[in-house]
């Protein structure tokens, strides 16, 4: 039996197959997005336990993805919200937390962090 639902939305395929195979052995379903409108329009139709976003996405950042998500009529808006991300400046942390994140990781990151998060 599953443990949950996790929606991954990371344009690197190779951090995406990392990750969707780490989380699966951990025992919960995995969707993956490469963009940013996908991420937000699947996060919407499928309400995801947990949503892991990069924050540099090809088409918009994962910052325009966590705010729209916590403004989505839904439930989805409650949705814990991870970003894995390669800035690790304050400013860049900041805006993670002030656009609704729950943690925010820097790449490189650690699998079994990831997963316990």
């Amino acid at each position: 039996m599953s443990r949950g639902l996790v929606l991954v939305i990371e344009d690197d395929e190779w951090v995406s197959r990392l990750l969707s195979t780490a989380i699966r052995e951990a025992g919960y379903e995995v969707v993956v997005c490469a963009t940013a409108r996908n991420g937000l329009e699947t996060a919407c139709n499928i309400q995801p336990d947990c949503i892991i976003c990069d924050v540099d996405l090809p088409d918009s950042d994962g910052y325009w993805v966590a705010r729209n998500v916590r403004t989505h009529p839904s439930r989805v808006s409650v949705t814990p919200f991870l970003f894995l991300s390669g800035l690790d400046d304050e400013q860049s942390r900041l805006e993670g937390f002030h656009v609704g994140a729950d943690v925010y990781i820097t790449k490189p990151f650690r699998v079994d962090e990831v997963i316990a998060q």
